[in-house]
């Protein structure tokens, strides 16, 4: 659990940091990522989601991910990165020189590697010792 509070931490910050760029300066963004003009408010309705997953992942990042509740966090972070690799994928072979486009697409990436060992395998089962014995809790 100690690793997923982390990954979970680490990756609330940084979609927070990516939606709050995207919803306060979305035409700077999307000129550094080379984004053919989309109208503004696609790209702060896109920072708002972020947002939101940003929060989602700071409030549940003490949960076990994997189970019967922390599944639907961790297939839909999953499907965020997984879906958002493939097309950033797509957008750098067409922009290989900007460093930012390449960072933001090797962190989708590990992000989706990170997410799919999380969502689909089921959570290791935690020892709690109490005074009185040892019980376990899946």
């Amino acid at each position: 659990m100690k690793h997923t509070q982390s990954i979970m931490t680490l990756n609330a910050v940084l979609l927070g940091i990516l939606g709050l760029l995207l919803s306060f300066l979305p035409l700077e963004v999307s000129g550094r990522l080379y984004l053919n003009n989309p109208p503004e408010i696609m790209l702060q309705l896109w920072g708002a989601a972020l947002l939101g997953y940003a929060m989602l992942n700071w409030t549940s990042r003490g949960s076990i991910l994997g189970g019967i509740y922390g599944k639907a966090i961790s297939l839909g972070n999953f499907m965020h990165y997984f879906v958002g690799a493939a097309a950033l994928i797509k957008l750098t072979n067409a922009h290989a020189d900007n460093i930012g486009l390449v960072l933001l697409s090797i962190f989708y990436i590990l992000f989706a590697i990170i997410f799919s060992f999380i969502a689909f395998r089921h959570p290791k089962a935690i020892k709690k010792t109490s005074g009185k014995g040892s019980s376990t809790v899946v």
